[in-house]
């Protein structure tokens, strides 16, 4: 499974950006692994920028323990614990992310 984005986003909670980003994932024998990356760009010139010469970068790989589960005719949903972690930029300040959860619910 795969996909792509493009759009305008609100960045900061004042900026308008242009916005794109892709996302994979395919199953590992009992686990399900995904991929996600994002960007955005805003609409000024801004002298500090991020990797990929974008304002806001986000990445994140996540790995979910289970299968996935039919629940209406050709929709499959992917259910189970998960751990997403992940690194943001905005400019040229970083962060890092870690998640654990339980997955109810995903749509493939």
């Amino acid at each position: 499974m795969f996909g792509v984005s493009a759009g305008l986003s609100f960045v900061t909670g004042k900026e308008f950006a242009a916005s794109g980003g892709g996302w994979i994932e395919t199953p590992l024998g009992p686990l399900h692994a995904g991929v996600a990356v994002e960007a955005s760009r805003l609409f000024q010139d801004v002298p500090e920028r991020g990797p990929l010469a974008s304002d806001l970068v986000w990445t994140t790989l996540s790995l979910r323990y289970g299968g996935d589960r039919a629940y209406w005719p050709g929709a499959h949903a992917g259910v189970g614990p998960v751990i997403t972690a992940g690194s943001t930029w905005l400019t040229d300040a970083q962060a890092w992310i870690i998640t654990a959860g339980l997955q109810l619910y995903g749509a493939d």
